[in-house]
C-alpha cells in the first residue's frame, strides 16, 4: 500500500490517470465496495481517451 499523496503523484504521471480512494478499506477493498469498484471501472473504461 502507498500513501495517498504519492497515489496523486503517479496519477498525475500517468495519461487520464484516475485516483478514487475508498473510505476505511485497506487491501480488501475490492471485497468491501465492489460495486463501487464496479460502477468506477465501468465509468473508466467507457470514458473516450
Amino acid at each position: 500500500m502507498i500513501l495517498p499523496h504519492y497515489s496523486y503523484l503517479l496519477a498525475g504521471l500517468i495519461p487520464q490517470g484516475q485516483v478514487k480512494i475508498y473510505p476505511d478499506a485497506a487491501r480488501g477493498f475490492l471485497f468491501q465496495h465492489h460495486t463501487a469498484f464496479a460502477q468506477d471501472v465501468e465509468a473508466f473504461l467507457n470514458t473516450p481517451h
